[in-house]
């Protein structure tokens, strides 16, 4: 009888994936990539809004600065003497406002960079797209005209401004909102197309997933939707302390 010898190993061949085997494989791939860049690109939205959120607190901040030092005037959206010149300049261009904001340039410096602010007081949103004037501070926020005093733009005599005895409820009405012009106004709160090169006046943007950033003259922030908007409209409109605050 023959015997087999002994030490001898007998290698199987190996087996290797099959098709259906492989496509789960690559499914489960594909899933977690998607998973993961969903997660990474939540958390960059998330960053961009906290971004905006802290440039406004820092905006109002400015703005109590300066109501500090002017007689309780917070600063204003303009300001023209008889003869028509304006004196202070726009809120957003006013240099004593951008001082308190940025921190103080010299005085020698060029007009461009005494009225300009860095990058990182803008919203980053705009910042990306590089739109038409995207490095003015007034492409990303906007100041609220309706609940300011006053007359019309580029009328002699005509200031538009607020005391901070006028307000009824800091807490209730906007002072800054995310924007597309230096100027917000309550018509302006449905004009917003989606895009960065509108030039609509008094435009509010909803440029953070469908929201808008205001912060309030007590110097909280807050996310409002054109559903919002829409609500405020039937609790008073314009007049609604949300756009209205003073007595």
């Amino acid at each position: 009888m023959k015997t087999r010898p002994r030490n001898v190993s007998f290698i199987r061949p190996h087996k290797g994936f099959t098709l259906i085997e492989l496509m789960v494989v690559i499914t489960i791939v594909v899933v977690l990539a998607s998973l993961a860049f969903m997660g990474f690109s939540r958390l960059k939205k998330q960053g961009y809004r906290a971004a905006s959120m802290n440039n406004l607190r820092q905006l109002q901040a400015a703005n109590q600065t300066y109501a500090a030092e002017n007689n309780g005037i917070y600063v204003q959206a303009w300001s023209f003497d008889e003869d028509g010149n304006q004196n202070p300049q726009k809120w957003n261009v006013n240099e004593e406002f951008l001082g308190y904001l940025r921190g103080e340039v010299s005085p020698n410096a060029p007009t461009s960079v005494r009225r300009s602010v860095p990058e990182a007081l803008l919203d980053p949103l705009v910042v990306r797209t590089r739109a038409s004037r995207w490095d003015r501070l007034e492409k990303s926020y906007g100041l609220n005209i309706t609940t300011l005093e006053g007359g019309s733009n580029n009328t002699p005599g005509s200031k538009r401004q607020i005391k901070t005895t006028q307000l009824v409820s800091p807490s209730r009405t906007f002072s800054f909102i995310t924007g597309q012009n230096p100027f917000i106004a309550y018509s302006g709160r449905y004009t917003y197309n989606g895009t960065e090169n509108n030039t609509g006046n008094t435009t509010t943007a909803y440029r953070h997933d469908g929201k808008a950033i205001a912060v309030f003259f007590d110097g909280h922030t807050e996310l409002k939707s054109m559903a919002d908007m829409r609500e405020i409209d039937e609790k008073g409109g314009s007049k609604h302390p949300f756009w209205k605050g003073f007595r």
